[in-house]
């Protein structure tokens, strides 16, 4: 867990968290986001009440111990943020060097449904964000070896050995150092709007409105036209899911489980109870079309 002076030094440059993103193969985080954040005209979301967030910190210790359990190699932490010796705004904050060898060292937590996106153990099939990651530490350090372990779903642990591609960690460099002159420069890289960060993105940049309206480029109606085509077609989808469940809660009546024993599935009804609950008042802004009102004159 970073902190809070780990943290601030976030701010001066590019952690091993932000290249992903910068490179656009995060999931989670898109690059204008980054871009913001670090210029400071937003604020980075606030995640350490997460549950995932504070039992990846909770268990970092306990992977970390896994693998020198099994590997035998001691590790040590690593509590000082490290900064590149020619580009000081490239940083990194390792989980633990392996002793006895220049190696980085990374332990990661990840849900059971997402276990397809880890290769075999040994391998070094890791998903892209964790391996732009562990490139750009190797960037950063000097390194050219390191391991990320993982524990999948609370139970299954897995290590991955990755060594430096010298052709991707050179990729990375560039385009940090490419995206930092962006920042220092006032010059936005262009949006991603296939990101699915990229909404929360602008609502963050524009938060409220100033009441004045304006004329929209003309290309945008075609846009607003696809908008309204695909949200026909949403509709239909789920219309015809709503049908498919009508239809199997027809046959299963009252029965508890319904067995589609053919295709290996089955369905059941169970009671959900929740309990009441008071909504704290809060407020936001919605973006709707709806056709212009003709003028009165």
């Amino acid at each position: 867990m970073l902190t809070a002076e780990q943290l601030e030094a976030r701010k001066s440059g590019i952690g091993g968290s932000d290249v992903a993103a910068i490179m656009g193969l995060s999931p989670w985080k898109d690059a204008n986001a980054v871009y913001l954040e670090k210029r400071g005209e937003i604020t980075p979301d606030n995640i350490d009440d997460k549950e995932y967030v504070h039992f990846g910190n909770v268990l970092e210790q306990v992977v970390a111990d896994e693998y020198t359990y099994r590997t035998g190699e001691k590790l040590e932490k690593r509590n000082k943020m490290l900064r590149h010796k020619k580009y000081p705004f490239l940083l990194a904050n390792i989980d633990r060097k392996i002793v006895g060898r220049p190696a980085v060292f990374e332990a990661k937590t990840a849900d059971k449904y997402t276990a397809g996106k880890w290769g075999e153990d040994g391998s070094d099939d890791i998903p892209e964000a964790y391996r732009c990651q562990i490139e750009h530490y190797f960037n950063v350090t000097g390194y050219d070896e390191g391991v990320l372990a993982v524990l999948i779903g609370g139970n299954e642990f897995r290590k991955y050995p990755i060594l430096r591609n010298a052709e991707l960690s050179e990729m990375l460099l560039e385009g940090c150092i490419k995206f930092w002159e962006r920042v220092q420069n006032g010059f936005p890289p262009e949006f991603d709007f296939t990101h699915r960060n990229t909404i929360d993105t602008l609502k963050k940049m524009y938060p409220g409105t100033n009441g004045e309206t304006i004329e929209l480029p003309a290309e945008l109606e075609h846009w607003h036209h696809v908008k309204v085509e695909a949200a026909k077609e949403a509709a239909k989808l789920n219309t015809t899911v709503e049908v498919c469940k009508a239809r199997i809660l027809a046959a299963m009546e009252d029965n508890a489980v319904g067995l589609l024993s053919g295709i290996n599935q089955q369905y059941k009804r169970s009671e959900v109870k929740r309990k009441e609950f008071t909504v704290a008042p809060t407020s936001y802004y919605q973006c709707r079309s709806s056709a212009i009102p003709k003028s009165k004159s």
